[in-house]
């Protein structure tokens, strides 16, 4: 674990670490399998539509994932 202030013990980095985590693998789900890091739009109403369906295809994964794991 790397931080930039040493005076921070290892449990404290931990805790300021574990919330930004989340972030960060959000990110990267978003970027790597949902391919945000590869859209080219030239208009906002364009740019709105797609983020509006990546969003819908992310939740439809996430809710058949939570419905895969109930029954």
């Amino acid at each position: 674990m790397l931080c930039t202030d040493p005076s921070l013990d290892f449990v404290t980095i931990l805790r300021y670490y574990r919330p930004r985590w989340h972030i960060e693998t959000g990110y990267r789900y978003f970027k790597e399998l949902l391919g945000f890091d590869q859209y080219q739009l030239l208009s906002f109403h364009g740019i709105r539509r797609y983020w509006a369906i990546q969003f819908l295809t992310q939740n439809l994964k996430s809710y058949a994932s939570i419905f895969a794991t109930l029954k």
